[in-house]
């Protein structure tokens, strides 16, 4: 079962042949009825008829049509498996995870209810779940790529990429038809800062569907970090088109702006994305840090950033925020130990790296500032705005260290 939206374009199109036959069956039916056709022949019609009728109903109400085959045939796994899916599609996936354990309970050795209840519990956020699941999916059947494909999820967002690159590299070797995997490993090299082939797995999911959003989107986020940012630009744009209410489509969108130096442009699509979902705090992160590199700052954004960091205040980020806010309010020490106590950041986190040299100038911790502010130098220039600050602050350390490298 495909994730992406290959698999409703192709109902449409069998939904586009499937009417204008109906259609002149019916009409058949009608006419040969008239005409006084002898009752095989009509038989034979009406059930030609029937199959289409039933063929229309699976196709443009899936979950009526599975509803009705249980009621039929109770003890068949396979219609709630599909029953599952259909909810799955509907982001129902508290509805998906009951149909695949009445599947399971029906049917224990049914391996692809195995893996679709784990790719379920993967989007509830149970990732112990979906290994379990997926595992044993595996031991029923180790040629099932979609059980690899939930593996690489989870893996990817423990940030064990290399097993995540693994197991997508297993899923396309099984079923190379499928864009997700693709997708998806593409997503794990852009962590490992394998851009080209973040760029390759895309092209490959974008050629097998034109229309996944989420391989746009990592696509423009590959192009940003090496450059191309007018393309960046594109693939973030058409993924917005293709869904305006993609949060993420939006924060990439806003960080190929922040590579044309477009700040107002950036600020507007954080703004979106944080206004479409204000879970991730992500978004009015970039949108805050933003916000700090307007010509006039706002002076409240210390108590918002400690604001953004009370929604999650155990993973990485908040523990940024905490540190900014402090340094902002002036408790150098304090925000030390806020980034003394973070979590591992993201290989690709130089927003870490950045704020770790500011506070460090602060602190006088020079040659740690000095590396760390280095490690931050492929940020796009324009968030690197508040180490002018330090102008005022630290004058010997901006014009000897800060100057020569803002000038590379």
């Amino acid at each position: 079962m495909s994730r992406t939206p290959t698999r409703n374009s192709a109902n449409k199109k069998r939904l586009a042949t499937l009417l204008p036959i109906l259609l002149v069956a019916f009409i058949a039916l009608v006419v040969f009825s008239w005409q006084g056709m002898n009752a095989p022949r009509l038989l034979l019609l009406g059930v030609v008829l029937m199959a289409y009728a039933v063929t229309y109903l699976k196709v443009q109400h899936p979950l009526v049509y599975y509803s009705f085959i249980i009621q039929l045939f109770p003890w068949w796994a396979p219609a709630y498996h599909k029953r599952g899916n259909v909810y799955w599609w509907c982001n129902e996936h508290q509805r998906a995870l009951t149909d695949y354990d009445q599947a399971i309970q029906r049917q224990p050795g049914y391996a692809d209810a195995y893996a679709d209840r784990g790719l379920a519990y993967y989007a509830l956020g149970e990732n112990q779940h979906c290994l379990r699941d997926c595992e044993q999916a595996l031991v029923l059947n180790n040629r099932l790529a979609r059980a690899y494909v939930g593996l690489g999820l989870v893996h990817s967002s423990l940030h064990e990429y290399q097993q995540a690159i693994e197991d997508d590299t297993r899923a396309v070797e099984l079923y190379a038809r499928d864009p997700w995997p693709f997708g998806n490993r593409g997503a794990a090299y852009y962590q490992l800062k394998d851009y080209r082939r973040a760029l390759e797995d895309c092209n490959r999911a974008l050629a097998l569907d034109p229309r996944y959003i989420r391989a746009y989107c990592y696509r423009s986020l590959a192009y940003n970090r090496l450059g191309e940012y007018e393309l960046a630009l594109q693939d973030s744009t058409h993924a917005i088109e293709l869904d305006s209410t993609l949060a993420y489509a939006y924060g990439c969108r806003g960080q190929a702006y922040l590579g044309l130096s477009d700040l107002q442009q950036a600020l507007a699509d954080f703004s979106k994305a944080w206004e479409l979902d204000s879970t991730r705090v992500y978004y009015g992160w970039l949108m805050e840090w933003s916000k700090m590199c307007l010509p006039h700052p706002d002076p409240a954004r210390a108590e918002r950033l400690e604001a953004l960091a009370a929604r999650d205040p155990t993973q990485h980020l908040a523990y940024v925020c905490r540190a900014v806010a402090q340094w902002l309010h002036g408790n150098v020490e304090a925000a030390w130990r806020e980034l003394q106590q973070a979590p591992p950041p993201e290989p690709n986190d130089e927003a870490f790296s950045f704020w770790r040299g500011l506070i460090c100038v602060s602190l006088e911790r020079d040659d740690e500032a000095r590396a760390a502010l280095e490690d931050a130098l492929h940020l796009p220039p324009v968030l690197l705005t508040p180490l002018r600050w330090l102008q005022q602050q630290r004058p010997d350390f901006y014009s000897k260290e800060v100057v020569p490298l803002l000038a590379r």
